[in-house]
Formats: structure tokens, sequence, C-alpha cells
């Protein structure tokens, strides 16, 4: 591929992500399976062997899940890393590196689909497709509850699966994009709001949360920028409070804003309930066509993604 050595770095690197972009979204749509189905496997089997939460004080769980992490990535990335000088096409090892770590298409068409079931009184149906979309119960959720976290789950799925990769792969690869990947399926497995990870799972949420911080103060920002005509300073005030935690607070509850619902509050994990902050109170509740609309916003985050990436592209090109 001799063509993309007189291409821009990074120009080249962007030519990527559309390319697998697409692919994967192609993909998506004939098979649901993830590729890193086998890892989250991997992973819960690997928590009921070394979590033992009845058995270990919470330090101990601390540095067992810490070890955890270290002793499941590294040598995954030790591997990738030496394996990359035996490829003769880079860009296709990139670009398959990237297609590992991006996350799947599916949840828009199956919000879609759960927009429709509660519009028509289908709740068990509703039940059924936010369970493959949430980590938390759906079986006592109320259309108010199962809008409320299928709207949460399509913003942090576009932030932590998409935005946040394909930012890691412009600014440094794709080992690292994967690297991040494997992170985050390492933190939806071992999550800290499951009581047994409350302790075990701390260090990777630790490592997610600073991880996306900077690339979710970003998509905020854009938030907010698209929100200009629409009481933009307001929505500024009202989150800015959250912007310096180390959480998706601030996010959240842009989107709740820009959504014109509620969204947080309490959720049920392993029966226990788990209060959160409950964010745009002063709103009207969450309703069956709140998830189309939450849907059109991520889909204007994903266009002005493109744009101001493709802006870069042309300074890179022209300079």
């Amino acid at each position: 591929m001799q063509w993309l050595d007189q291409i821009p770095a990074f120009a080249n690197q962007v030519l990527l992500v559309v390319i697998v972009y697409i692919v994967k979204a192609l993909v998506t749509k004939v098979s649901a399976v993830e590729p890193l189905h086998a890892f989250a496997f991997y992973c819960k089997l690997l928590a009921n062997k070394v979590s033992k939460p009845n058995q270990n004080t919470p330090k101990q769980q601390v540095i067992s899940g810490t070890v955890a992490v270290l002793v499941t990535l590294t040598p995954l990335v030790v591997i990738l890393w030496l394996f990359a000088d035996f490829i003769l096409v880079p860009e296709l090892w990139q670009a398959m590196l990237l297609y590992f770590a991006l996350g799947g298409f599916g949840i828009k068409a199956n919000s879609l689909k759960l927009a429709k079931a509660i519009a028509g009184q289908n709740h068990y149906l509703a039940k059924q497709l936010a369970q493959t979309m949430l980590l938390r119960q759906t079986a006592n959720l109320s259309p108010l509850g199962l809008t409320k976290a299928n709207i949460e789950a399509q913003l942090l799925h576009f932030l932590q699966q998409q935005f946040v990769v394909i930012i890691l792969f412009l600014c440094s690869g794709g080992l690292l994009a994967l690297s991040y990947r494997l992170l985050l399926v390492m933190h939806q497995q071992w999550n800290i709001k499951q009581i047994n990870f409350i302790n075990f799972g701390l260090f990777i949420h630790f490592c997610i949360n600073m991880i996306t911080w900077l690339p979710s103060r970003v998509l905020g920002a854009m938030m907010l920028v698209t929100s200009i005509g629409q009481n933009f300073l307001l929505k500024w005030r009202l989150t800015k409070g959250h912007f310096f935690k180390l959480n998706n607070d601030f996010i959240i509850h842009l989107f709740a804003l820009n959504v014109g619902t509620v969204l947080g509050g309490v959720a049920m994990y392993d029966e226990t309930k788990l209060r959160r902050v409950t964010f745009n109170e002063t709103a009207k509740p969450s309703e069956g066509s709140d998830v189309i609309h939450a849907s059109k916003q991520i889909l204007t985050l994903q266009l002005f993604s493109t744009i101001i990436i493709l802006f870069f592209t042309a300074i890179t090109i022209v300079s």
C-alpha cells in the first residue's frame, strides 16, 4: 500500500477509522455477537475464582482486583506489541486492532425496538431488550425506569465504546485503543455497583474513569455547542459543579438537559438498591419517545465528531 505513504499520518489514521467504522456497522447488522465476548467470559470466570468477598478483607479484595487487571492485561499487550513486528502491512494490523476495540452498533436498533415495545404496552419484551443492554436488574423496572436506563446506556455506549476508542486510536494507534477496550470489558464484568465487586473492582473503576475523564469533557463541550440558542448558559451553570468529578455525572446531566427528561436515580443491582444522583429533576418523566429523541441526539454528536475530525484532517493535508 505505497499510496498510503503519500497521505499524512493523521489522515491515514482517519481513513482507517472510516473504513473500519463502516465495516463494523455492516457486520453488526448481520451478527450481534461481540468479538470480545470470549474475553468477557474469561473475566467472569477469573472473578469467580479470585474474588472472595466473604473470605478476604476489603484491602485484600482491592489488591486481588489490581493484580487481576495487571495479570490479565499485561501478557496480551506484550504479545500484540511483539506480533506487530511480523505484520507486512501495518495498516491492516491497525485496522484489525481498531475493529476489535470498537463497540457494536446494535444498541440503536434495540433501543428503537424497546421504545416500540413500551408504546405497545409490551413490558415483558421491553425488559428482555433492556437486559441485553444493561448491567442492572430489569425485572422490576417500570416503563419510566426502562426509558431512563436505556437513555443512559445509549450515551455511555457511545462515549466508552466509540468516542474514546477513536480518540485513543487517532492519538496513539490500535494497541492503545484495544488495551483500553480490554480494560473496559474488565470494568463491565467487575463493576463496583455489584455487591461482590465493591472492592475487587475499585482499581479498574479508577482506571476507566481516569482514561475517559478528558474525552467525556470534550463530548460534554460538544453537547453544549450543539445546544447554543437553547439555554446554553443555563445548562453550563447547572452542570459545571460536576465538571471536575471523576465520573460521568457531567455528561449524564448535560444529556438529561438536552433530551429534556429526568435521568439517574435509584437502580437495582444484585437485589440491592443503589441510590444515585437524580439529574434534571424538574423535567417531565421519561417516556418511550425520549428513547428515540436520545438516539437522534447521539446521531448529532456522531456527525459533529465527524466534522471536527475531517476539519483537522483537511488541515494536515493542506499543511
